[in-house]
């Protein structure tokens, strides 16, 4: 059931339109976890070039910068890594294309601002497992509009936004 609801994060986020640098979030996450005390975490082993597209630009740097934005972010909120974690962190990205076009058509003269116009998106999504049965207890998944090369600048704003919601309050 959780694994259901969580692909349909993913889903939902992908089919979700946004406006140019505006980053969309879902949460979900498994209601049974008790998500207060222990506050460490350890990175899984993560292969940049298997989790990126084919296409990104600097899969190795986009990999450590995620990281690094997260490690912060989770400093922030009192979390440590530790070789014995609470939660095991791994990430995915998936980038896609989206067309965005006039919902009223013109009924005269072709006009080209009435073509559609498209976008590439990415949804970056990180989880927070538990390690001792390697099952999913949260999902934060975030969508924005991504342009070629720019993915350093966007990635820090994306993972903030995301950890904004973890813990979850219950």
């Amino acid at each position: 059931m959780y694994r259901m609801i969580s692909r349909s994060i993913l889903v939902a986020t992908l089919a979700m339109g946004c406006a140019s640098r505006q980053i969309d979030v879902l949460v979900n996450y498994d209601q049974a976890t008790d998500f207060s005390g222990a506050k460490t975490y350890k990175w899984a082993e993560i292969s940049p070039k298997a989790v990126f597209p084919i296409e990104a630009q600097d899969p190795e740097g986009l990999h450590r910068l995620i990281q690094a934005a997260a490690d912060q972010e989770l400093r922030d909120k009192g979390f440590e890594i530790s070789e014995q974690p609470r939660y095991l962190l791994t990430y995915a990205v998936t980038v896609g294309q989206r067309s965005v076009s006039n919902p009223q058509p013109s009924t005269t003269d072709w006009d080209p601002t009435q073509d559609p116009t498209e976008y590439s998106s990415g949804v970056l999504a990180i989880d927070f497992l538990d390690p001792s049965t390697n099952t999913r207890v949260w999902r934060g998944a975030a969508m924005t509009d991504l342009k070629k090369g720019e993915g350093h600048k966007t990635v820090p704003a994306v993972v903030i936004k995301i950890l904004e919601k973890f813990p979850p309050r219950q």
